[in-house]
């Protein structure tokens, strides 16, 4: 039997990284749909979310919407490096809308797509995140 899509839900009660557990144990998924927009998950649940799955190795598909996270540069180079370990990936559709990225957000993510070699099909939105826009530290003010 084939999985072609599993939606994923938070669940209030237990630890979002056991969540992602979950995901991990659907070793032969081809496709997979994830819509985590608006539930802050920042760069530590974009670590979780990539590594768990890493381990689903046949993964051609992944549509992952995580807009409005507040994820920063450190979760899209997470994501980067996790997508750059799954190997066979042909089609990715990634929403990373108002997640405050800045340059060195989309370095890293861009460091891992550039691995995925199979690679045919990319839909990314990157709005609102700052991207080449010089951002001023209040505390050198």
């Amino acid at each position: 039997m084939k999985i072609q899509k599993i939606q994923f839900l938070l669940l209030k009660n237990a630890p979002f990284f056991k969540q992602c557990q979950s995901i991990a144990k659907c070793i032969n998924i081809l496709n997979l749909t994830l819509s985590l927009k608006s539930n802050l998950i920042k760069k530590l649940g974009a670590l979780y979310i990539l590594s768990d799955l890493s381990s689903c190795y046949l993964l051609q598909t992944l549509v992952l919407d995580l807009s409005e996270n507040k994820i920063g540069p450190q979760g899209s180079t997470n994501i980067g490096s996790g997508l750059a370990k799954l190997t066979n990936l042909q089609n990715i559709k990634l929403n990373l809308r108002l997640n405050i990225i800045y340059d060195e957000g989309l370095s890293g993510l861009a460091s891992g797509l550039e691995k995925c070699y199979h690679l045919s099909n990319l839909e990314l939105n990157l709005s609102y995140n700052y991207i080449g826009q010089k951002v001023i530290n209040a505390q050198k003010i």
